[in-house]
């Protein structure tokens, strides 16, 4: 009975994470369409910690992929 408790409680009112986790995840993709749409993580994660923001480049990278933001891969040419 307990767990169902705690999480209808989770549900209600999130930890502290999964909010600052939300945050993250809206400035990661202002900073993405910022780009272009062409930035990917180790980019989007230079630019946070330019802008002041303290986080990891995993944290990014999870995130990133929990919203189902990918950078643009850059083009080989082709030989023939």
């Amino acid at each position: 009975a307990s767990t169902y408790y705690r999480w209808r409680r989770d549900v209600a009112e999130p930890c502290e994470r999964k909010r600052h986790d939300a945050e993250l995840t809206e400035h990661i993709r202002r900073i993405h369409a910022d780009s272009g749409e062409t930035y990917g993580s180790p980019r989007v994660h230079a630019v946070l910690r330019r802008e002041g923001t303290r986080v990891g480049r995993k944290r990014v990278e999870r995130l990133m992929r929990q919203a189902g933001i990918q950078g643009v891969s850059p083009r080989r040419p082709r030989s023939f």
